[in-house]
């Protein structure tokens, strides 16, 4: 868990995967209520990262989730990670 006085949240996401050809459809949900960000990230041998901001607009303990899922035909499975972020009062 991560806590802090700042609103602002920036998270990279790395996706290690060696499946190259694949796409895979990232759905970020901060937790918070607000609309959940997607991204197309595509698998190979250097994995890929993307960085995701998030401001929160008031003080409290929010799950943050990535849903992550392949591209038809991709030998691999849908994986969801989640972790909690606590905003303090500022």
């Amino acid at each position: 868990m991560c806590h802090s006085n700042n609103p602002l949240v920036a998270v990279d996401f790395a996706n290690n995967s060696n499946y190259t050809g694949c796409t895979f459809d990232e759905e970020l949900d901060w937790g918070d209520g607000d609309q959940t960000q997607q991204f197309a990230v595509q698998g190979g041998s250097e994995g890929a990262v993307f960085l995701a901001r998030h401001v929160y607009g008031h003080p409290g303990t929010y799950e943050i989730t990535l849903a992550s899922t392949p591209s038809q035909g991709c030998p691999v499975t849908l994986d969801t990670e989640m972790f909690f972020f606590t905003l303090l009062n500022p």
